[in-house]
């Protein structure tokens, strides 16, 4: 539905994030998606030029922190020298009102150790639940929240090393429906266990 590189948003999604978020909107009317049973509104993010997507999914990650009233999940392959304030940061202002908080992770890069991400789970203990999953490495980049809300996306949560100068470099899709986030959730802890 979204040009090559682009995201596409869907419903309610689209309601909550068109005053939210610094990019432009262009309706794509009613969407049949698969295994989804009821029609979306799907809406296409006009991205500004200049803003990479690691910009817009940095946005769309504290919107959804303040926005959550249930709960706030993310998942990356990898957490980095910026993991507090991409990350982290969010995360704990969501922790602060919810109760199911959780990030989930498999390795670290660049010169963060282990020693650096154990001091972030004491800090955050409580308040966000930090689980490295070493194996199966994990690979899926997404961020949860609530029952109906999902962000998936090419871009590292936890290391956001999107590239500034190219808004094409990190890509993502926005979904919003039925149940969705409680889904993917669901599969996805089954998967771990």
């Amino acid at each position: 539905m979204a040009e090559p590189g682009g995201v596409c948003i869907f419903g309610t999604a689209f309601d909550h994030a068109v005053h939210k978020v610094d990019v432009g909107f262009a309706s794509l009317g009613e969407q049949r998606l698969k295994n989804i049973a009821d029609r979306v509104r799907a809406y296409r993010l006009l991205l500004d030029p200049a803003a990479s997507g690691k910009v817009v999914a940095e946005r769309l990650l504290r919107a959804a922190a303040h926005d959550a009233q249930q709960r706030f999940v993310c998942c990356t392959n990898k957490v980095g020298a910026n993991m507090v304030p991409a990350l982290f940061d969010p995360a704990e202002i969501a922790g602060r009102r919810l109760s199911g908080v959780r990030i989930y992770y498999s390795r670290r890069t660049g010169p963060v150790k282990r020693s650096h991400v154990t001091k972030h789970r004491e800090r955050l203990h409580g308040i966000v639940d930090l689980t490295g999953v070493p194996e199966p490495q994990l690979h899926a980049k997404f961020l949860a929240w609530d029952t109906d809300h999902v962000v998936v996306s090419s871009l590292n949560w936890g290391s956001q090393s999107g590239l500034e100068d190219n808004p094409l470099d990190e890509i993502g899709l926005y979904l919003e429906g039925p149940s969705l986030a409680t889904s993917l959730l669901d599969n996805f802890e089954r998967e771990l266990e």
